[in-house]
C-alpha cells in the first residue's frame, strides 16, 4: 500500500494555535529542563528567576508526568473580595428621597454632604451611591420603574426591551481609493425659530462633497443623501461612517445592508472620528447657509436645485485644498483615474 504525505498532496499541516497561557506553561517548561540539564547556578544566571519560584515550577512539572500543561499559570482573582459597608441611615435617607421623587446619584451625593457631616460620617462618592442604588433595586428596598407600553386594542401592557446593536466601529482603516470610505454628518440651521437640516457627505480620499437641505430630518431624508450622492461622485461608496444620530438608523441603515455597504458609527461625544466631515460642516456653513438663511428658510427645494449646487462645483473643481497638495477634489480624483490601467465606464 502507498502511503502519500498530506503535504504531498497540496496540505499544508499547520501547527496548533497556543493560547497565552499555553506559551507560558512552554516557557516555564523551557526553564526547568534547563535546571534539570545544567544545574540551579547557571539556570538563575540565564533565566531573571527565583530559586523558591523555580523549585515549585520542578514540583509541578514533575507531578504532571514532565507534561507542560502542569506549568499553566492560574487564576490570579482574589480569594477573599471586599465587602461594602454602608451606613443604614444611608439606606434610610435614599429610600425616603426615592419615594418623594426619582433622584438619581448626582443629587443624592449633594444632598447627603451636609447630613453625613453633620452624622459625623464619610460621604460615599457619585458611583458608590449609584451601585447601592443598584443594590437596593434587587433587593427590592426601592421601586424598579421600567418602560412599558399598552395596547388598547387587547389591553396588554408590554415592557419595552432595548434592542443592543452590535456597532461596527472604524479601528485603524484608511481609505485608498474614491468610495472606499465617506463621512457623513448634518448640520442645523435655525432662523426666527424654524429649523433646516442640511446632510451632508465627504469622499475621504478625493475630498469630493455633497450636500442636500431638509425641512425634517429622519432616516427617509439621509437615504436620499446618500442615493443622490452615489450619482453626483459617479462612483460607488462602500463605506459609511456617522456618529449615532436617529437619521442614520432605521430606512439610512436598511438600504446600506441592502446595498452591502458598510457602516461604521463612532463612539458617542466623539466628533474627532468625523474630523473631515466637521471641517466641512464648518466650511459649508461659513460660506454658503450663513449667508443664504432667509431663502433657507422659506425655499429649500431652490436651495437644493440652485444654490447648493453651484457652491458645491466651486468646492469639488475650483477651490484649492491644502491636504490635496492644493488641488482641487475634481482634479484630484482625475489624477487618480489617470494612473488606472483601464477605465470602467
Amino acid at each position: 500500500m502507498k502511503v502519500v504525505h498530506k503535504k504531498w498532496m497540496g496540505k499544508e499541516i499547520k501547527a496548533p494555535v497556543l493560547s497565552d497561557n499555553q506559551k507560558t506553561a512552554k516557557l516555564r517548561e523551557k526553564v526547568v529542563i534547563h535546571y534539570l540539564e545544567f544545574g540551579l547556578k547557571s539556570t538563575l544566571s540565564a533565566f531573571d528567576i527565583g530559586e523558591r519560584t523555580l523549585f515549585r515550577w520542578k514540583k509541578k512539572y514533575i507531578e504532571s508526568d514532565c507534561d507542560y500543561q502542569g506549568l499553566v499559570p492560574g487564576s490570579r482573582k482574589r480569594k477573599t473580595r471586599n465587602v461594602r459597608h454602608i451606613d443604614f441611615r444611608i439606606i434610610k435617607f435614599i429610600q425616603r428621597e426615592r419615594m418623594k421623587q426619582i433622584v438619581g446619584k448626582e443629587k443624592l451625593y449633594r444632598m447627603l454632604k451636609p447630613t453625613c457631616k453633620d452624622w459625623g460620617i464619610k460621604n460615599p462618592s457619585n458611583s458608590t451611591i449609584g451601585r447601592i442604588i443598584k443594590g437596593m433595586k434587587q433587593n427590592n428596598q426601592i421601586p424598579s420603574y421600567e418602560k412599558v407600553t399598552y395596547y388598547a386594542t387587547t389591553s396588554k401592557i408590554i415592557k419595552k426591551q432595548k434592542k443592543n446593536i452590535q456597532k461596527q466601529r472604524r479601528v485603524g482603516f484608511t481609505p485608498s481609493s474614491p468610495g472606499e470610505l465617506c463621512q457623513i454628518d448634518t448640520v442645523e440651521n435655525r432662523l426666527h425659530s424654524v429649523k433646516r437640516y442640511t446632510i451632508n457627505i465627504i469622499d475621504l480620499y478625493t475630498r469630493l462633497s455633497y450636500s442636500r437641505s431638509f425641512t425634517k430630518l429622519n432616516s427617509k431624508n439621509a437615504q436620499e443623501t446618500i442615493i443622490r450622492a452615489q450619482k453626483y461622485f459617479k462612483f460607488n461608496i462602500q463605506r459609511v461612517q456617522t456618529d449615532n444620530g436617529l437619521e442614520f438608523h432605521k430606512d439610512f441603515d436598511n438600504y446600506l445592508e441592502n446595498e452591502k455597504i458598510i457602516h461604521y458609527w463612532n463612539y458617542p461625544k466623539t466628533p474627532k472620528m468625523n474630523a473631515f466631515i466637521e471641517r466641512f460642516n464648518k466650511t459649508i456653513q461659513e460660506e454658503l447657509l450663513y449667508r443664504i438663511l432667509p431663502i433657507l428658510k422659506d425655499d429649500v427645494e431652490y436651495v437644493n436645485e440652485v444654490l447648493i449646487p453651484q457652491y458645491l462645483n466651486y468646492y469639488n473643481k475650483q477651490r484649492l485644498h491644502q491636504g490635496l497638495d492644493y488641488m482641487t477634489p475634481y482634479d484630484y480624483y482625475i489624477q487618480y483615474r489617470s494612473k488606472l490601467p483601464y477605465v470602467v465606464n
